[in-house]
């Protein structure tokens, strides 16, 4: 009977603190904080990169819930913007009208994403926790990416064919740690050409990320949610935003501990000897 009534008093009154607490950990100062508490610190007037691995559904309800926490702490209701990197910014009166519609239970949320991907839209439900907190708390939506076919354009034929009227003023050559990383991630794939173009259009989805976000963002708090390469050590988007903007910007690195030794957890907030740290915040999953 007492273990009926814990499970409905965790049911009904009690879910978050129920679920597994998520935690932040500043680089600066090594602290850990459960979630609820550690964002009362963090500066709402700033733009968060929500660096993430794809697909993990923990990983992505723990945005979520971090989005919900900030917006409910320092009272932001319908003054923050979610940036995502998996809509394109030339479609971003298709996918208003969508979410409208989602907004006002005109359509379902996996509808909403049948309507916006073409390939495997189901997969992209592993991001709900996202939207639904953008209907929640009546927050804008930024798609920030170019086209598929724009970046390949790049790929093959270099920078200089693509359309002047598609490249952003802010486009340049990513910087050389970067490169160094990217040259690392891709393993010998290719020629030297080959791979030079390849990292110009890594760089030129940065620039055009950033350049999305600052130009439609609305509201005192910023969220981007980006696959991890293209934030860690600053490097990429980071590197973009902070000439486009005074607002600080702090990148917060999701990861995910469960399976993961002790070694293995040290081991990954520890400072790179070269890079420094990933991220200036790390919000741990299962630690």
């Amino acid at each position: 009977m007492k273990t009926l009534f814990l499970i409905c008093f965790c049911t009904l009154f009690s879910f978050t603190s129920c679920a597994t607490p998520l935690y932040l950990f500043d680089v600066g100062s090594k602290n850990y904080q459960e979630l609820n508490q550690g964002v009362k610190d963090l500066d709402p007037d700033n733009i968060f990169i929500l660096g993430e691995s794809h697909y993990i559904k923990d990983i992505q309800k723990a945005q979520g819930q971090f989005i919900d926490q900030m917006v409910i702490t320092h009272n932001l209701e319908s003054h923050f913007s979610v940036g995502w990197e998996f809509l394109n910014y030339p479609d971003q009166t298709k996918i208003d009208l969508h979410l409208d519609k989602y907004r006002n239970d005109e359509i379902s949320l996996n509808d909403f994403f049948d309507r916006l991907f073409n390939e495997n839209p189901g997969k992209h439900t592993f991001y709900s926790p996202l939207f639904e907190n953008i209907k929640r708390h009546k927050g804008k939506f930024i798609a920030t990416n170019a086209p598929r076919e724009w970046k390949s354009v790049i790929v093959k034929e270099g920078l200089n064919s693509l359309s002047s009227d598609k490249i952003p003023a802010n486009m340049e050559r990513g910087s050389g740690e970067y490169f160094e990383r990217f040259k690392e991630a891709m393993a010998g794939h290719g020629s030297s050409q080959q791979l030079e173009n390849y990292f110009l259009a890594q760089s030129y989805t940065d620039a055009v990320m950033a350049n999305s976000l600052i130009k439609e963002m609305q509201g005192e708090t910023i969220f981007m949610v980006v696959g991890s390469f293209h934030s860690d050590y600053g490097h990429g988007l980071p590197f973009y935003l902070k000439k486009l903007t005074n607002k600080k910007v702090r990148h917060i690195r999701f990861v995910d501990f469960k399976g993961l030794s002790e070694n293995e957890r040290e081991s990954f907030l520890k400072e790179h000897g070269k890079y420094g740290h990933r991220s200036d915040i790390y919000l741990i999953v299962n630690k």
